[in-house]
């Protein structure tokens, strides 16, 4: 059994943890797109799977995100507070908790959830936020009742 833990890297060279390796992955359906999931952690995706595994590797995504579990961070989820940049990045924190990044231009989101963040926390309130977000930067909608079969 693989843990999170072993799976996130503590590089000081490389503090956004580029290099993190994310093997666990998964696919979404965000009205007519698909998203590509990918974590350090199975847990990350249970709530959204769509289609596990490589044989959604032959699909075309609209958008990836890149959910990795931060073993380090014990905190717990604080409201959100949302930073853009026009045209470009826009960066949503949830306390020392939880840091969500969107690049509509490279259709990337970046998340880093802590250890503290619990299953319930997770599916109510950081993957709300997630499809929002993409969403927004594909063109696409996610009606918050689709949440409530996770």
């Amino acid at each position: 059994m693989i843990v999170s833990s072993e799976l996130f890297l503590y590089d000081p060279l490389d503090v956004l943890h580029r290099f993190t390796p994310a093997p666990f992955r998964a696919s979404v359906r965000m009205s007519d797109k698909i998203i590509q999931v990918a974590s350090n952690d199975r847990l990350l995706l249970s709530p959204i799977v769509l289609e596990e595994g490589s044989s959604a590797e032959s699909r075309r995504y609209s958008f990836s995100w890149k959910v990795l579990r931060d073993p380090q961070v014990t905190g717990q989820l604080d409201a959100p507070i949302q930073f853009s940049v026009p045209g470009g990045v826009t960066a949503v924190f949830l306390g020392s908790a939880c840091l969500i990044a969107v690049d509509p231009e490279q259709s990337q989101l970046v998340s880093f959830v802590g250890a503290g963040v619990d299953a319930d926390h997770y599916r109510e309130l950081v993957l709300p936020i997630f499809f929002r977000l993409s969403g927004a930067a594909v063109g696409a909608t996610q009606h918050p009742e689709s949440f409530a079969a996770y």
